[in-house]
């Protein structure tokens, strides 16, 4: 069935708009998005059948949304929404005879699955019938404004809101192609509060630092602006925290970790974080400095220099070598990172496998487990890939590169 399916979109795929009219793109351009509806109203119901049946765990996956990232690669932000949807729409029927009919998109679906909740589930179940309707008629955005308040109105007493404040909390950071980062997140109250209050501390003492000390920003001769103060602060404050962390009795982790090339760090060029973000040369030695900085130097063919063969626990070096190496757990399809990891031994030190790192790589905790107590076993080939076979001994396919069908 699938096959065909593919197959009809691969023909359509070979259409030329160019010799298509005016009114013809118009009306595709709406018969096509009642088509993606369509196809995201059996997507869901799959992939709820996919969930209930725990199909991901034979190959390893912690989820159905990690799955689905994995082997259908697709961001991960996307596949729990998906696998959100997909869930919620076991239980709102008129919804999901609506998506199947091409009358409301994903987008609305999703604000349907997101207003669902335990406080509001009487009150979805009296008025899921009228806000369809709404739904029909308004764009996206529309409908959202309308059931924020709908669910504001349903939980009167903001019990429901009052409960998850700590479970909506997240913190995103990406990075730029040009090296910069992006923040963005939500908090409790309480903790907003908290993190607000200590940033507004040390912004203050940026702020009176600068009137006495004419302190100018140096990117353009002028005095910070509060947001940039702000911003300040918050590396001030994480930089702190290190240093604390540091002169206290407990080891600390190197606030980052800086790689370069052994011929780069002769030269005083620069190198980059063990999460990829470029540091010039410049950077690099201010950087050095610093004692919560540590740096891992790479031989020419870009393998981390290996330090230390002799002991069954790998020294904190070798570790910092895996981290800049695997990036985090290296099952195919986990995103979990470093700081969740332990180093599995792909020969089993108790078989003579030594503690290098040709013979180590970083597995979060359920993949470890998978190692250990499920006969899941991981070779590395010649070239450096690895290839991962269950305890029955079938192999883990690679993810498949996808192509869109000719016929």
């Amino acid at each position: 069935m699938f096959d065909s399916v593919m197959a009809a979109l691969g023909v359509a795929n070979d259409l030329d708009p160019k010799a298509l009219t005016d009114r013809q793109l118009a009306d595709g351009l709406v018969a096509l998005e009642r088509a993606r509806a369509l196809l995201d109203a059996v997507s869901s119901k799959v992939l709820a059948a996919f969930e209930q049946r725990g199909i991901y765990g034979h190959d390893g996956a912690v989820s159905a949304s990690a799955w689905v990232e994995h082997r259908a690669r697709t961001s991960g932000g996307m596949a729990r929404r998906r696998v959100k949807v997909a869930r919620a729409l076991q239980y709102l029927a008129l919804v999901r005879e609506a998506v199947s009919q091409g009358r409301l998109t994903f987008e609305h679906a999703a604000l349907f699955a997101a207003a669902q909740v335990p406080a509001t589930e009487a009150a979805m179940q009296r008025d899921e019938a009228a806000l369809v309707a709404h739904a029909e008629e308004l764009s996206v955005d529309a409908f959202a404004r309308l059931i924020r308040r709908w669910r504001e109105l349903a939980d009167v007493d903001g019990s429901h809101d009052q409960a998850t404040d700590r479970a909506r909390r997240f913190l995103r950071m990406s990075s730029t192609l040009d090296g910069t980062w992006i923040i963005s997140g939500q908090l409790d109250a309480a903790s907003g509060a908290i993190v607000f209050e200590a940033l507004e501390g040390i912004s203050e003492e940026l702020y009176r630092g600068e009137e006495r000390d004419f302190v100018q920003d140096a990117d353009d001769g002028r005095p910070r602006l509060p947001s940039q103060r702000r911003a300040d602060a918050l590396v001030e404050l994480t930089r702190r925290a290190a240093v604390a962390d540091a002169q206290s009795s407990k080891a600390a982790r190197p606030l980052i970790t800086l790689v370069v090339r052994s011929e780069d760090l002769a030269a005083g060029r620069g190198g980059e974080t063990d999460r990829g973000v470029v540091v010039p040369g410049a950077t690099v030695r201010r950087l050095a400095c610093d004692a919560s900085i540590a740096a891992v130097v790479l031989d020419s063919l870009g393998e981390p220099i290996d330090l230390g063969r002799s002991t069954r626990v790998p020294s904190a070096a070798q570790r910092r070598a895996l981290v800049v190496r695997d990036r985090g757990c290296v099952f195919p399809g986990c995103d979990r990172p470093p700081g969740w990891c332990d180093v599995h031994h792909l020969v089993p030190w108790v078989d003579g496998g030594p503690t290098d790192l040709e013979n180590a790589a970083l597995f979060c905790g359920r993949h470890h487990h998978l190692m250990h107590e499920h006969g899941w076993r991981v070779v590395r080939r010649p070239d450096g890939r690895l290839e991962f076979f269950r305890s029955d001994g079938s192999k883990l396919e690679p993810t498949p590169r996808w192509s869109m069908p000719t016929g």
